[in-house]
């Protein structure tokens, strides 16, 4: 059974890379939710502009205000779009129960199915509409899980609602330009996981991390 992370940190540039990183270590082909703010990001390009996420694997979600998605594909109707707004267990099992729309994930009837892994970018810019106890977050991801879907995180603002994730990592590095130096801290890990809370690691001796921080993917389509 796959394991729910969340990463946070003070820097968007670093948490989604390697938000990124651990969703491509799982998965050669993660989706990915970009929650987009109002102002661009000042530090440096993501996964989303470096091209990482292939289109039909990518979700624009607006701001918190609920403004339409930016650049959105095609795929905009994914349900978990509907699940960010409206954050609660019913929601994405009413959501996940739909047909299939054309270009979007739908639904796993199977439970032999592989889950499929979710990257949702930058939770904080949905902080008040999200649930705030672990308990109401956990009742959440439970729904991702009966879908058929393992939803990972990013945040930069740590709230208690991260207690729901199975792992906490918090990578050190203040900046993009600082990754080398940086650590992954593991602040929290279910019990019997080859990671324990107070581990930690150099970015840089962990592969698929290192290749997203220092940009060495490559572009996933025209």
């Amino acid at each position: 059974m796959l394991r729910v992370p969340e990463v946070w940190g003070s820097s968007r540039a670093v948490v989604n890379r390697v938000l990124f990183g651990i969703a491509h270590a799982v998965s050669s082909s993660p989706f990915w939710v970009e929650i987009r703010g109002r102002q661009p990001e000042p530090e440096g390009p993501g996964p989303v502009d470096l091209g990482w996420i292939p289109p039909d694997h990518l979700f624009f979600l607006g701001d918190v205000l609920g403004s339409s998605p930016r650049d959105a594909p095609a795929n905009t109707e994914f349900p978990v779009i509907s699940f960010l707004r409206d954050p609660s267990a019913k929601t994405i099992q009413d959501a996940m129960a739909r047909p299939p729309a054309a270009g979007s994930l739908g639904r796993i009837d199977s439970p032999q199915d592989p889950p499929r892994i979710i990257a949702v970018a930058n939770v904080d810019r949905v902080n008040q509409l999200w649930p705030e106890s672990p308990q109401a977050m956990r009742a959440v991801i439970g729904a991702f899980s009966k879908a058929g879907f393992v939803p990972f995180f990013s945040t930069t603002d740590p709230t208690k609602r991260r207690s729901a994730a199975d792992f906490v990592f918090h990578p050190t590095a203040p900046t993009l330009v600082d990754w080398r130096s940086g650590m992954l801290v593991c602040e929290r890990a279910p019990e019997g996981a080859s990671w324990k809370a107070g581990d930690n690691l150099p970015l840089s001796r962990i592969p698929s991390i290192a290749r997203a921080l220092s940009g060495r993917f490559e572009r996933a389509g025209p």
